[in-house]
């Protein structure tokens, strides 16, 4: 079993571990009607703090971790070839971000529960690594990253997993 959200995480850790972990911020969600005129389904921009996918029948869903009256105009501007874009719902949430920009995974301890989270805008980029984590098929570098950061040995068993990256979000 995974638990993948921050409220799992959040229901598992310990309070120190919690606010030690992540902060609170503000996230906008958009939809855009849809176009065919963009060339990438998926969009990444960590450096604009946004992730855009185009889905099939419901336009081009953007999740930024921002708000403010200008965050669609700013993210779509910035979406290459999304001029013709135009919002078509917004809505603006609560969620969490980690200290340091980095996934978590861990053990609860209990029986064969882990904890992923914090994939936020770069998810694309390291599910790939935490799945060869979690069936034991790291690279080197891998197992050094993860390990370092995660429910090691040396660590209660009853606790979670140190705390690190972004929001999973919506």
């Amino acid at each position: 079993m995974i638990l993948a959200d921050e409220e799992a995480i959040r229901n598992h850790a310990k309070e120190q571990e919690w606010t030690r972990g992540f902060i609170g911020v503000t996230a906008t969600a958009l939809v855009c009607k849809p176009t065919s005129t963009l060339r990438e389904k998926c969009i990444i921009n960590p450096a604009n703090r946004f992730s855009a996918c185009l889905q099939d029948n419901s336009g081009f869903e953007i999740i930024t971790l921002s708000s403010g009256n200008d965050v669609a105009t700013d993210v779509i501007a910035s979406v290459p070839g999304a001029e013709n874009l135009r919002p078509s719902g917004r809505t603006v949430f609560d969620t969490c971000v980690s200290a340091d920009g980095a996934p978590m995974v861990g053990s609860t301890g209990q029986g064969s529960a882990w904890v992923v989270g914090g994939f936020g805008n770069t998810g694309a980029f390291v599910s790939p690594a935490i799945a060869r984590f979690l069936v034991g098929k790291s690279t080197d570098m891998e197992e050094e990253f993860f390990t370092s950061r995660g429910g090691g040995k040396a660590r209660a068993m009853q606790s979670v997993s140190e705390h690190l990256h972004l929001r999973s979000g919506i």
